[in-house]
């Protein structure tokens, strides 16, 4: 995955890759829309970026960083997902508690809560 693989959502990933060149990424963003927009795909591309070593424009996709979010098991990407119907209490305190971990590689941590709206 990639920028390239996002299709439309042209400002957004154009803010990001900005933010990316400057070195200028926030503290947190909130990515919204309809569901199927792309929103989970875009925070996976840019989490991706964060950790690449080799990161131009985009993710090289080959490094080691850039695999292990490929095959979701980056150790500084946490997920969190609607279990059943809402995002459950016990998941929020699970997130509260690996907040606290450092990271492995002094790399960025990034916790994605998707359909956050659930909670």
């Amino acid at each position: 995955m990639s920028f390239n693989d996002i299709v439309g959502q042209e400002t957004a990933k154009q803010l990001l890759q900005n933010a990316l060149r400057r070195n200028a990424v926030s503290h947190a963003y909130l990515f919204s829309g309809p569901h199927g927009a792309g929103q989970m795909q875009t925070a996976l591309t840019f989490a991706k970026a964060l950790f690449c070593t080799e990161l131009e424009d985009d993710a090289c996709g080959k490094c080691l960083e850039c695999r292990k979010v490929d095959h979701g098991y980056h150790p500084d990407l946490t997920l969190a997902e609607p279990d059943g119907a809402s995002i459950k209490s016990d998941q929020i305190r699970d997130l509260q508690r690996i907040f606290s971990y450092r990271s492995e590689n002094r790399n960025p941590k990034v916790y994605i809560i998707d359909r956050a709206e659930k909670m």
